[in-house]
């Protein structure tokens, strides 16, 4: 069975945190491993350990945690996360987020990961286009989650 990410990128102001928008990073068990320890055989150092969802989660993303494709789902397929009363699918687990800074240094342990792999340098766009759009933020971070 495969394993998949749900990513999105939020902005924080000193109001409140909006999403800007939901990207995708593919099914890439390097990239997992890298982020959050996820999918790892024991390759790679994660940049991070899983961190939980992040306060002043925005409306968007709270959203998605239990929906899918933006449809409702049946109650006995949703769970409370933690000590919260945010909404999330069962199947949903691994949750974190990465600022700016420690994405960065994700793409670049990815960046020397096996080159000659195809997928690796596709997935490799995404992933700086991604920190692309994060550096043009005032405050960004990537929340994501893991559907296996």
């Amino acid at each position: 069975m495969g394993c998949d990410i749900h990513a999105y990128i939020e902005e924080s102001d000193k109001t409140y945190n909006t999403c800007f928008g939901e990207v995708y990073l593919g099914r890439d068990y390097k990239l997992f491993a890298l982020m959050a320890d996820v999918r790892n055989s024991g390759d790679y150092v994660p940049v991070s350990d899983l961190k939980g969802l992040p306060q002043g989660l925005s409306w968007e993303v709270q959203h998605k945690l239990s929906t899918v494709d933006g449809k409702e789902v049946d109650k006995q397929y949703i769970k409370k996360y933690e000590n919260t009363d945010i909404d999330v699918l069962t199947d949903y687990h691994g949750f974190s987020w990465l600022s700016l800074k420690e994405l960065k240094k994700v793409q670049k342990a990815y960046s020397k990961t096996d080159k000659n792999d195809f997928y690796n340098s596709k997935r490799s766009s995404n992933l700086d286009a991604i920190v692309a759009a994060m550096e043009q933020l005032k405050k960004p971070r990537l929340v994501f989650w893991f559907d296996c």
